[in-house]
């Protein structure tokens, strides 16, 4: 069976233009269904042109049996509209729908954007090969676990499917059905270099954490899987050896929670010869665990911090204390390392004016190399959604485009604060953290080389374009 699987556009603001992942989901989805007889494609929409008579153009070239789309909640109107292209092509093509957004809200999904005909619920690789096989065969949805459809005058939820046990099991991610060139730099901010090729790669599924805004439970379940490191290294070898890579960003939620296993990984990176970054928790790193992975290539480390004030990080379930903080940021700078901080404004609806006071001072403290703030988004599926909703913050036809954490106009309020003033905050925040004198002479030292004088003029134009210039909406 030809399939297509595709990434739908989404809002580039500047702080993103240069810095767009690779659908590394799709990718392992594809290889997946191929490594079982089917013909799959990638179309990234991100990067590649979705206007309606290339979609078209494409659609005739390639004349997919199935369609399939993974979609954000800011992305899933913009999925829909690529929905439409295609029903329009051929009203005779199945459309799936998978991703977070589907995943926490299938009925909902199915009975607000009509050109979906089944949704895929949490991982994708076992139920979209059902939902192929059945198709090929010409045999209903029926029993096909992890999927919701339409059955006469009512949406029908399967029940769910069991996590894949084994990752080892699944094939590499199939990085050829990607148009590479596009992906410029690499997708985190700090690293620089004409030389550097840069791709993602998960060494592992889920989170153990339960913080109340993440969406992760809803895609990959409850607790964490792990890759074996042979099954890690024989990937980063192949991309490598094919296409050129040198450097990896580990998108694991917690790359660093088994210490043995991470140490086992550090000792065959050192031997790759390549560079890497990776998130992690200020809890789970000391300065034994970050000379380990300098000492193995990497480069950078990132930290969810989300607040400052004790009392909101107790409420959004962080497990966290600021002591840590203070602690795993030290560490990193006596090991080299980049740091960034992610924080969060109106992580809970009940944050005020001192508990914002409370995050500016404690990202003064920590001094990150790169600092990025986000306004709160009550993703479907979350316990903060629900949350909200019980406050009365949320109505009953939520525009999802503005749930967006960087782009968004929020189209939602908190106890103290409407949506235009968390997005004042977050600008206060990033301005008052970026334009203080320490910074500006960082920024200004790392200047003074080629390769660094390109960058950050880059990054500047765009951080500024974000702040001052882009129309939310």
């Amino acid at each position: 069976m030809k399939i297509v699987l595709a990434r739908p556009p989404k809002t580039q603001g500047g702080l993103e233009k240069s810095s767009v992942q690779q659908p590394i989901n799709l990718c392992s989805i594809a290889a997946y269904l191929n490594a079982n007889g089917h013909n799959t494609e990638v179309w990234d929409f991100e990067v590649e042109d979705s206007g309606p008579e290339t979609v078209r153009s494409r659609l005739e070239q390639s004349r997919p049996d199935l369609f399939g789309f993974t979609a954000l909640t800011a992305t899933i109107k913009a999925a829909h509209e690529i929905a439409c292209l295609v029903k329009v092509y051929n009203p005779e093509i199945p459309i799936m729908i998978g991703g977070p957004h589907a995943s926490a809200t299938p009925k909902q999904t199915l009975e607000e954007f009509l050109n979906f005909d089944v949704v895929v619920i949490g991982e994708g690789e076992e139920t979209a090969l059902d939902i192929a096989n059945r198709l090929e065969k010409n045999q209903p949805y029926q029993g096909i676990f992890g999927s919701a459809y339409r059955e006469k005058n009512r949406v029908v939820i399967e029940l769910a499917r069991p996590v894949i046990k084994s990752l080892d099991d699944l094939p590499y991610p199939d990085r050829s059905l990607l148009k590479l060139s596009l992906y410029k730099g690499a997708s985190t901010p700090g690293l620089e270099g004409e030389n550097l090729q840069s791709t993602e790669l998960f060494t592992s599924r889920g989170c153990a954490e339960k913080c109340i805004f993440c969406t992760v439970k809803g895609t990959f379940g409850l607790g964490v899987r792990f890759r074996s490191p042979d099954h890690v290294i024989g990937e980063i070898i192949e991309c490598k050896e094919k296409f050129g890579f040198n450097h990896f960003t580990i998108e694991d939620d917690t790359f660093t929670y088994r210490k043995s296993r991470l140490k086992e990984l550090c000792q065959k990176f050192k031997e790759l010869n390549m560079t890497w970054d990776c998130d992690t928790r200020v809890d789970q790193v000391d300065e034994e665990t970050f000379k380990l992975m300098r000492d193995s290539g990497c480069v950078k480390v990132a930290f969810g911090i989300e607040s400052g004030s004790p009392r909101i990080l107790r409420l959004i379930k962080k497990r966290i204390e600021l002591d840590q903080v203070r602690n795993a940021f030290k560490a990193a700078r006596k090991a080299g390392l980049i740091t960034q901080a992610f924080f969060i404004v109106g992580s809970h609806p009940t944050e005020t004016i001192e508990d914002i006071k409370l995050t500016k001072a404690i990202i003064r403290e920590i001094k990150p190399d790169f600092l990025l703030v986000n306004v709160m988004v009550p993703f479907p599926g979350t316990e903060l959604y629900d949350i909200m909703k019980e406050r009365g913050y949320i109505n009953g036809t939520e525009d999802w485009n503005k749930f967006d954490c960087l782009h968004g106009r929020p189209a939602w309020r908190t106890d103290m604060f409407i949506g235009d003033q968390l997005i004042e905050i977050q600008k206060n925040i990033l301005l008052s953290y970026y334009l203080t004198p320490f910074y500006l002479w960082r920024i200004f030292k790392k200047m003074l080389t080629r390769e660094g004088f390109k960058y950050y003029t880059s990054a500047t134009l765009g951080f500024l374009k974000y702040l001052f210039i882009e129309d939310r909406k």
